[in-house]
């Protein structure tokens, strides 16, 4: 990542998953919060949303470090309100 030009890395630090990945997810962990059995297909995709989120904050991590270090104000990459 450290070859990025600003603008790739302003662009991969503001990524987010999508909002109907977001919501899937939630609504499934709400479903086994409420001790719902999931079928192995939702477990499966249970596994595969988090990996993703967990890639997409990696990645807005790694992008806001390095911004960070050439001088930026990342503030604004905060929690959206």
């Amino acid at each position: 990542m450290g070859a990025l030009d600003e603008d790739a890395l302003w662009k991969a630090a503001r990524t987010r998953v999508s909002a109907r990945k977001a919501a899937r997810l939630a609504a499934l962990h709400r479903r086994r919060g409420r001790g719902e059995a999931l079928s192995e297909a939702e477990n499966a995709e249970v596994r595969r949303l988090v990996r993703e989120c967990e890639r997409v904050m990696l990645v807005r991590a790694q992008a806001a470090v390095l911004l960070k270090e050439r001088g930026y104000d990342i503030a604004g990459l905060g929690p959206r309100k």
